[in-house]
């Protein structure tokens, strides 16, 4: 049964049919003059490694992750290993140690489909989580961000980006989600309404 619905939303356009992020932001860095280097270099580095799947379902892509329980920063690198069948490591960015998996959360309008990485420091603390794909509906992955990392909107010129922040204790926006609407948005692709990139650094 899991596997006739799989089947039919890939048919449909699913969330796990999503196009290489490097072709979503082509701009480079967050309209935030405040985002650091280091979240800038996070967000370039991860585009330019992201897969391309387009059809097929991958084996670790059955949607089976509450977008809760994988965005949190007491996570282990033994725990990634563990819970998703293909892990890629070799994304090190200066002291950190990236484990990218496929993350699909779910077969709803406000799952996310793409490419999760979880960057570990010397201590085998994870620092900082990033994430970039699609989604039909962010509002579910919004109010999670404002609740537990504290997320607030900034407003831009753009009407067509949204783009929501986390300051630190130092008044610098650390974490930062960045929505984009799609150019094209079809009614049979539901789960592609929306392009995120998401940066999240580990709270002080």
């Amino acid at each position: 049964m899991l596997l006739t619905m799989l089947g039919l939303g890939l048919a449909a356009g699913g969330p796990w049919a999503y196009d290489q992020a490097s072709t979503y932001w082509k701009s480079g860095s967050s309209s935030s003059s405040a985002v650091t280097a280091a979240t800038v270099q996070t967000r370039q580095d991860e585009e330019s490694r992201t897969p391309l799947v387009s059809r097929g379902l991958p084996a670790d892509a059955v949607p089976n992750y509450d977008l809760a329980d994988v965005l949190r920063f007491n996570i282990t690198p033994g725990e990634v290993l563990a819970r998703w069948p293909r892990v890629s490591t070799g994304m090190g960015q200066l002291e950190l140690q990236g484990y990218r998996v496929l993350l699909v959360s779910g077969i709803a309008e406000y799952d996310l489909a793409g490419s999760l990485t979880y960057y570990f420091n010397s201590q085998q603390q994870c620092q900082r989580i990033a994430f970039y794909g699609t989604t039909g509906n962010p509002q579910r992955l919004v109010a999670l961000l404002g609740q537990r990392f504290g997320f607030v909107r900034r407003i831009v010129n753009d009407p067509g980006v949204f783009l929501y922040e986390a300051p630190d204790t130092a008044g610098e926006a650390r974490s930062v989600l960045h929505l984009q609407s799609a150019e094209v948005i079809r009614q049979a692709e539901p789960y592609r309404r929306y392009k995120l990139s998401l940066v999240i650094e580990r709270p002080a």
